[in-house]
């Protein structure tokens, strides 16, 4: 039998495809964190409310606001996903492109290794 690799966090098909979809919508309270834990590496997301990649992240300084009734939409390569609401109950709308990446062969993406806007 063949023994292919399978692909990797640098396995530049994967982000040339169409990506699968992973969608939700909820309700979020106020100075509440929701995290997303991918299964797969995403290939792009699309979100409305305040969002970043470490929840150490939407706390503090590095995050990105959405401005109320608009939306952002991000090609990136991450495995989790934080939406952070710092005012009053709102809600959210979530959609992203996964890969078929798994998330144990993607790394970290923490503020350890002084990476500069993770935090």
């Amino acid at each position: 039998m063949f023994n292919n690799p399978s692909p990797g966090p640098g396995s530049v098909g994967e982000y040339q495809v169409s990506g699968v979809p992973f969608l939700s919508s909820s309700a979020i309270a106020g100075a509440a964190v929701h995290n997303f834990e991918f299964p797969y590496v995403t290939r792009d997301i699309t979100v409305k409310n305040l969002v970043g990649v470490t929840s150490l992240g939407v706390q503090g300084r590095n995050y990105y606001a959405v401005q109320q009734g608009s939306e952002l939409h991000l090609d990136i390569r991450t495995t989790n996903l934080f939406i952070y609401n710092p005012g009053t109950a709102g809600s959210y709308s979530l959609c992203a492109g996964l890969t078929c990446i798994k998330r144990q062969d993607f790394p970290a993406l923490t503020g350890a290794l002084s990476q500069s806007g993770v935090g």
